[in-house]
C-alpha cells in the first residue's frame, strides 16, 4: 500500500471533486480517497503493485485535472 497527496491547481469547485472522484475511484488499487477542495489537494491510498503514481498523474490529466506535484506520505 501507498499513500500519497497531490496537489491539483485547477481543481475548484465540487463539479470539479465529482469528476476525480469518478476518475480515481474506478481505478483498480484505489483503497481510499480524501478530497480538500481548500487546499485543492487530494489524499488518496493505493495498491501500489496494480497502480502507480504516474499512471494516477495520467488519469487526472486526460480528465483536465493535471496534478501539479506528488508527495508520497
Amino acid at each position: 500500500m501507498a499513500r500519497t497527496r497531490l496537489s491539483i491547481p485547477d481543481m475548484s469547485c465540487g463539479h470539479c471533486e465529482v469528476r476525480i472522484r469518478k476518475a480515481l475511484l474506478t481505478l483498480p488499487g484505489i483503497r481510499d480517497l480524501f478530497v480538500d477542495l481548500e487546499t485543492r489537494k487530494v489524499e488518496l491510498d493505493y495498491d501500489d503493485s496494480l497502480l502507480s503514481a504516474d499512471r494516477i498523474r495520467q488519469i487526472l490529466a486526460e480528465e483536465d485535472y493535471p496534478v501539479a506535484d506528488i508527495f508520497p506520505l
